[in-house]
């Protein structure tokens, strides 16, 4: 996928973000973390938030467009590319349907991005989804040196702890770690998230870490003057900030060391997948001997030599932007994401069908809801409570 297209996809996801926000729903943390970083202290989009968010502006601009669209085939086709189900109900927010609210989003964003830009397409795809559920997991936790979980799904923004001469808050859905002292004692902490889960973090040098759903991470509240080593169970996404004198080494379960100076990079290291798979996305790593270029992926597995391979770094990263995004996957492929995402097993009752499975979901959706959507794509299945059964 090229730029344009992917940052029509982002744009999207930011409006169906300000469309909940308008609509009166609640945010995830990471989702809230998401928004705030793409606002990112620019007056312009901080604007366009309070705009989105102002009814008095919102109206006016309806009254205004309503002169030159119809605004039910407006309604529905911009429904259509969020993904909405056009006969779901919505509610009114101040005599405004929430219909009128994702016009707006949309349109304000898409003119955002793309007023000065003639090459970009024009024609959207809809997203395959049924009607929308807010999920809500908790169980993101927080475990100290000592011991001590912290859950930080219902932490308060604040300092949580001080560990030695660093200490740790929660800030809009993610950790933050700052050195205050001169302390150094070594103290390991560990990130984890459950199914459905993900969270931010921030490492005492300025590393920032996304963390995927049942996932872990484990590393020090300070590192040392050698090697800034961490290690991680699950997927994350990791922006290593540049230090010449100190490597960061990344360990995973089953893989190679991962090995960088400064660059941005996702690793998805699941125990139940066959290998692991590092994807560069800027600047420069090193894993079992082989340098990898931006845009490039490296499958390994102890013992054995990394293939490397050109990829789309939007599929890989789609998770990032709330999306199940499969392009010609396997359905083994396609069932462990969603095993991983709603905490159900999954089982086959003969061969794993030979189907491949291209599109995307949003990953807000309910579980009978994406069933359904991979259901209209081939796949058959029965459910037996939190199991799910492949059928040939």
């Amino acid at each position: 996928m090229d730029l344009n297209q992917e940052r029509l996809e982002h744009s999207l996801y930011i409006g169906r973000l300000l469309f909940r926000i308008s609509a009166g729903e609640d945010l995830s943390g990471v989702e809230r973390a998401e928004l705030d970083e793409w606002i990112g202290g620019d007056p312009e989009r901080a604007g366009l938030f309070r705009n989105v968010t102002d009814r008095q502006m919102l109206m006016a601009e309806l009254a205004k467009q309503n002169t030159k669209y119809d605004a039910g085939e407006a309604a529905e086709a911009v429904l259509g590319v969020l993904g909405l189900n056009r006969n779901r109900k919505v509610r009114v927010l101040y005599g405004m349907t929430a219909a009128a609210v994702v016009i707006v989003a949309v349109v304000s964003v898409w003119f955002f991005f793309y007023s000065k830009k003639s090459s970009y397409p024009v024609a959207l795809k809809p997203l395959d989804s049924g009607r929308i559920t807010v999920q809500r997991r908790n169980g993101v936790t927080l475990t100290l040196g000592d011991g001590r979980r912290i859950a930080l799904d219902s932490a308060k923004n604040g300092k949580l702890a001080q560990l030695g001469g660093t200490s740790v808050s929660n800030r809009n859905g993610g950790l933050i770690y700052s050195k205050v002292t001169a302390d150094t004692r070594m103290e390991y902490n560990i990130l984890t998230t459950p199914p459905g889960g993900q969270y931010r973090l921030m490492l005492p040098d300025g590393t920032r870490v996304w963390l995927n759903a049942s996932s872990s991470v484990h590393y020090p509240v300070t590192f040392g003057d050698s090697i800034r080593a961490v290690s991680l169970s699950g997927e994350a996404y990791f922006e290593v900030e540049k230090d010449k004198a100190r490597p960061f080494v990344l360990t995973v379960e089953g893989g190679l060391p991962v090995t960088v100076l400064g660059t941005a990079f996702n690793v998805n290291a699941y125990a139940d997948e066959v290998d692991v798979r590092t994807t560069l996305l800027e600047g420069s790593v090193k894993t079992g001997g082989t340098l990898l270029r931006p845009g490039q992926q490296a499958r390994t597995r102890p013992g054995i030599r990394p293939v490397v391979n050109t990829c789309d770094t939007s599929v890989v990263m789609a998770w990032r932007k709330g999306l199940f995004r499969f392009e010609d996957a396997g359905v083994g492929e396609v069932m462990r994401q969603i095993s991983r995402w709603y905490g159900v097993s999954v089982g086959y009752e003969s061969d794993v069908p030979d189907l491949r499975v291209d599109g995307q979901m949003q990953m807000s959706l309910g579980l009978a809801d994406v069933l359904t959507g991979l259901g209209r794509m081939g796949l058959h299945y029965r459910t037996e409570g939190k199991r799910i059964v492949v059928l040939p």
